[in-house]
């Protein structure tokens, strides 16, 4: 049995995350953006009102790390505002090198558009509103591969939960792909239920 501290993450953990993400997650969007892109991205999760963010550290190693929020809508705004020219750099570069990542971002302009709208248009936070208050996405979950099958995920999800919910969320929602087999049976493992599915993604909910 592993021995595992789950903790609340620091600014001091975003280069150990940033490399637990990467690991975790290879081939994904937010991976191929590179290290310092994912360093800002969860920083974001720090420190900020309705935002939650914890890590899994073994032996003084981070190996694991779950994020969620309130509101992603105001997340997302507060992260492009905050880092608009770095993120900038980082897209030019990586649609000059990676033909990928281009496609990717072309994707995804719907997304970015409302995204940066926030940095110029400030909209009202909901997060005070029933459901913002009362729903917290999980948004992110990774455990590097040497860990899997030892229960981290289930010890993040645990501790994300019950943090959660002694700040007043009543539920738990998140999203994962058709194609995630694996993450699918992770979740109704621990009784989280289906509540949409459709070719994109499927979303599953717990009550605390």
């Amino acid at each position: 049995m592993v021995q595992v501290e789950v903790r609340k993450m620091f600014v001091n953990d975003l280069e150990e995350v940033a490399f637990v993400h990467g690991e975790a997650f290879p081939g994904y969007f937010l991976t191929s953006m590179g290290h310092r892109f994912l360093k800002l991205f969860y920083r974001e999760f720090i420190d900020q009102t309705g935002c939650h963010s914890l890590v899994a550290e073994h032996n003084q190693k981070i190996i694991g790390f779950v994020v969620g929020t309130n509101d992603k809508s105001k997340l997302l705004n507060r992260f492009y505002r905050r880092n608009l020219i770095s993120i900038a750099s980082i897209v030019m570069y990586k649609c000059l090198t990676d033909f990928s990542v281009l496609r990717n971002i072309l994707s995804r302009v719907r997304t970015a558009f409302y995204s940066l709208r926030g940095c110029v248009v400030k909209k009202e936070s909901n997060y005070n509103s029933k459901g913002s208050f009362n729903t917290v996405r999980l948004l992110s979950i990774g455990v590097i591969s040497a860990y899997r099958g030892k229960k981290i995920a289930e010890k993040l999800v645990k501790e994300f939960c019950d943090r959660s919910g002694r700040n007043g969320a009543k539920y738990i929602g998140l999203s994962t792909s058709p194609d995630n087999k694996r993450a699918i049976a992770f979740y109704e493992k621990m009784g989280w239920q289906q509540i949409e599915i459709n070719e994109k993604s499927i979303s599953f909910m717990l009550t605390l």
